[in-house]
């Protein structure tokens, strides 16, 4: 899935779940959602340096589970800096990042190394067609 999707369904997703996590601002809680569930594809900046980089790097590390950890934990500092609430930034981020990995496991565009550094392996359930769901909506 592209990075507008994405964003758009961790924007909506962070509306969706602020008020259960304990928000009565959405403004945080929202752009921490946006930014969690684009935040796996920080991996694509491997494009700026080696067009054949991106194809080695993309959907690797940061698209594994201990990614979805590291990304949500560094995501939930970030935001717990600003407003002082990491217990609630920290499974709005994680609902985010994995939000984001299934995305992109429901779609046939190669797959996601979910257990990487353990395995090198691609899985993917390719269900989805290739057009994102924005596009279709």
């Amino acid at each position: 899935m592209d990075i507008i999707t994405h964003g758009l369904v961790g924007f909506f997703l962070a509306l969706f779940v602020a008020k259960e996590f304990g928000f009565k601002n959405l403004k945080w809680p929202v752009a921490a959602g946006l930014l969690a569930a684009i935040a796996p594809d920080v991996d694509g900046f491997a494009l700026l340096f080696n067009g054949s980089g991106f194809y080695t790097y993309h959907r690797v590390a940061a698209h594994s589970f201990i990614g979805v950890i590291l990304l949500a934990l560094i995501i939930a500092i970030l935001f717990s800096r600003l407003k002082k609430d990491f217990i609630k930034y920290l499974p709005l981020a994680l609902l985010g990042v994995l939000l984001h990995l299934l995305l992109d496991f429901v779609t046939p565009a190669g797959g996601v190394q979910l257990f990487y550094p353990f395995s090198t392996a691609r899985v993917a359930l390719s269900i989805m067609p290739s057009p994102d769901v924005y596009l279709l909506a």
